[in-house]
C-alpha cells in the first residue's frame, strides 16, 4: 500500500475528502500558487508609511517604476483616474468618493507637503447663476429689428469651462451695439477661474438659431472684478465662431470614478451611470445618463464594456463607442446570483472583472460569467467568510481577496481562468493597490504599505492532501522530495495526526507504527525549499522504486 502527492493544485472545501482529485487538498495556507510544487509565498516588504485608518491606497508618479513614491491614501473607499488630457505635464489625478466631494490633483498640488494628496480642486467648475444685464449702447442705422439672447460661462486657468448662465433677451437693431453689465461675483472655492466668455444667439449656416461665442472677459481682483467688454457688436459675422461649449460638472453625489475607452471615463450618480464627454473628464451632460433598474454600487471594464454591479441579482453591461451612444445591453444568460456585496471587491482582470457575490466570488468577461468558486467554496462557507468586507488586487493573473471573518483578517488566492483550488493565506488587508506600470500589488498593513511577496523572509506554507481510503493498515513509512531541507511531514491516520517528522533530506524514514487506519492524508510544511512531491508506504521497499 503506498500513498503519492504531487501536483499541489490548492485546496477544495466544499467536496468530501475522499472525493478530492488528485492533487486537491483539505487545506492549503500561505502556499505560491503556479509551479505545481508546495512552495511559500514571500512575505510582504514594508514601503513607505502611510496615515492610519486608510481604505484606499494609490501610487502616483506612474510614469516612473517605484515602491516608495508617491502614496496618496484616503479614509473613505475612493477611485482614481489618471487623467488623459493632451495637454497635461503634471499627472492630472482625478478621484471620487474622497470627503468634499469629485476633485482632482497633480503632482504639484498632491505632493506639495503632509498626508498625500495634500491639496485638491474641485472635478469640474460651477456656472454662473445669474444672466447679465443687457442694454443697447448704439441703436445704429437698421430698421430691422432681432430678439438677442446672450449667456455667460466660466473658465478656469487650465481652460474648462462651465454650463452657461441663465439667458438674458434684449430686442435691438440688427447692427446695433450692446453693452454688457451686472456679472455676479467670481464663486467661492477653489476653481481659479481666471475669465469668463459670453455667448450670443444667432442663426448659423444650418438656419438654426444657436449661441456663438462673442467675447471673452479677463478677471480682475477690486471693487471691479470683471474688465468690462464696452461694446459688444451685434452683427452676422458671428456665424463663423464656435458655438457653446458649457457642461454641468461631475455630480455632487458621484462615485466610483471608471476610466472607459475612447477618451471616456463615467460615474455612479444616484441610479444613474454618467459618461463624460469624450476626453473632458471634467463635463458630464444629463443627455448621457443611463438609468440602471437596480441600484448601481461599482463598475470596471475589460475591453470596450462596462460591467455595472448593482444590489440586484443581475449586473449590468453598457457599451458603445462615445457617450451619446453607450447603452445598456441584456444580461439574461447569468446563471448566479451576481449581486455586489463589496465595492472594494471589484477587480478588472483584463479578460473579465471578479466581485464579491452572496453565493461566490463572481466573474463576467469574454468568455461568459460564472461563480469561480463554485465547487470549491460551499456558500455557507463563503459567507463565513464575510464577503461584504472583501479587497480584492490583482497579482500576476491571480485574485487575491483579503477579509475579515470576525477573527481578524485573511485571505485567498485563486486563478479566475482556471480554478482547480483556492489557496489561503493566513493574513490579510484592508486595502490593496496593483500597480499596472509594474505588476506588482502593494496592500496596507496597519500605518505602513507594503509590497506582495517581495521580502527576503518566507511565509510557512502548508498542505493536506485529499483522502485514501484503502484496506485498514499501517504506513509505516515516508519519504519527501524537496528542493531544499529541513521540511515538515505530518501522517494523519483516521483524521487524527498521528506522525510529524522533520525531514532533512530525501531518504526513506520510519512513521510510528503499533496502529492501522483505513483514511490516510499527508501534510506538508515549508518556509524554504519547495516541496515537490510526498510519499508514505507500508514497506520501505514501496518508496524506493
Amino acid at each position: 500500500m503506498r500513498i503519492d502527492v504531487a501536483g499541489f493544485l490548492g485546496a477544495n472545501t466544499q467536496l468530501h475528502k475522499l472525493l478530492l482529485a488528485d492533487g486537491v487538498g483539505t487545506q492549503s495556507l500561505n502556499q505560491a500558487p503556479g509551479r505545481g510544487d508546495l512552495r511559500p509565498w514571500r512575505q510582504p516588504l514594508t514601503v513607505a508609511d502611510a496615515p492610519a485608518d486608510r481604505k484606499t491606497i494609490y501610487r502616483m508618479g506612474r510614469a516612473t517604476a517605484s515602491d516608495t513614491l508617491y502614496w496618496l491614501s484616503w479614509a473613505s473607499i475612493v477611485h482614481v483616474v489618471r487623467g488623459f488630457d493632451r495637454e497635461d505635464t503634471q499627472e492630472r489625478t482625478y478621484f471620487t468618493g474622497a470627503a468634499g466631494g469629485p476633485a482632482w490633483t497633480d503632482n504639484v498640488m498632491a505632493i506639495a507637503g503632509g498626508s498625500y494628496p495634500a491639496s485638491s480642486r474641485p472635478l469640474g467648475m460651477p456656472a454662473p447663476t445669474s444672466p447679465p444685464l443687457l442694454s443697447i449702447a448704439s441703436a445704429g442705422v437698421s430698421t430691422q429689428q432681432v430678439d438677442r439672447w446672450v449667456c455667460t460661462t466660466f473658465v478656469n486657468d487650465i481652460g474648462w469651462e462651465s454650463a452657461p448662465s441663465p439667458p438674458a433677451k434684449i430686442t435691438a437693431n440688427t447692427d446695433a451695439t450692446l453693452k454688457l453689465s451686472g456679472l455676479e461675483a467670481k464663486p467661492a472655492g477653489n476653481y481659479e477661474i481666471n475669465r469668463r466668455r459670453i455667448y450670443m444667439t444667432q442663426t448659423g449656416a444650418t438656419g438654426a438659431t444657436e449661441f456663438f461665442f462673442l467675447a471673452e472677459i479677463a478677471y480682475t481682483s477690486g471693487a471691479q472684478e470683471w474688465t468690462q467688454v464696452a461694446e459688444v457688436l451685434s452683427n452676422d459675422v458671428l456665424a463663423t465662431q464656435t458655438t457653446l461649449g458649457g457642461w454641468l460638472p461631475c455630480p455632487a453625489d458621484a462615485k466610483c470614478l471608471t476610466q472607459l475607452w475612447n477618451g471616456m471615463a463615467a460615474v455612479i450618480s444616484g441610479k444613474g451611470i454618467r459618461p463624460c464627454v469624450a476626453n473632458v473628464i471634467y463635463a458630464y451632460p444629463l443627455d448621457y445618463e443611463i438609468v440602471i433598474a437596480d441600484q448601481p454600487v461599482a463598475m470596471a471594464t475589460w475591453g470596450q464594456n462596462l460591467l455595472v454591479l448593482t444590489t440586484g441579482i443581475k449586473p449590468s453591461l453598457i457599451t458603445g463607442q462615445d457617450p451619446a451612444s453607450l447603452s445598456e445591453q441584456p444580461m439574461d444568460g447569468l446563471q448566479f446570483n451576481g449581486a455586489c456585496l463589496s465595492v472594494q471587491s471589484v477587480v478588472s482582470l483584463g479578460h473579465g472583472v471578479c466581485w464579491a457575490c452572496p453565493d461566490g466570488l463572481g466573474y463576467m468577461g469574454s468568455s461568459g460569467g460564472k461563480l469561480v468558486t463554485a465547487g470549491l467554496i460551499h456558500p455557507d462557507e463563503w459567507r463565513a467568510m464575510k464577503p461584504d468586507t472583501m479587497v480584492g488586487g490583482l497579482f500576476m493573473g491571480l485574485f487575491l481577496a483579503f477579509y475579515n471573518d470576525g477573527a481578524g483578517w485573511k485571505g485567498f488566492a485563486i486563478d479566475p481562468t482556471n480554478p482547480t483550488g483556492v489557496f489561503y493565506l493566513s493574513s490579510g488587508y484592508p486595502a490593496a493597490y496593483a500597480d499596472p506600470l509594474t505588476g506588482s500589488l502593494f496592500v496596507l498593513d496597519g500605518a505602513v504599505i507594503k509590497k506582495w511577496d517581495a521580502g527576503a523572509a518566507l511565509m510557512s506554507a502548508k498542505f493536506r492532501s485529499k483522502a485514501y481510503r484503502m484496506p485498514s493498515c499501517n504506513m509505516g513509512y515516508g519519504r519527501v522530495i524537496a528542493d531544499a531541507y529541513p521540511v515538515t511531514l505530518r501522517l494523519v491516520a483516521d483524521g487524527a495526526i498521528t506522525a510529524t517528522t522533520t525531514v532533512v533530506d530525501d531518504g526513506v524514514f520510519s512513521l510510528p507504527g503499533g496502529y492501522e487506519a483505513q483514511v490516510w492524508q499527508l501534510e506538508g510544511e515549508t518556509s524554504g525549499g519547495a516541496i515537490t512531491s510526498m510519499h508514505a508506504a507500508e514497506t520501505p521497499e514501496e518508496l524506493l522504486e
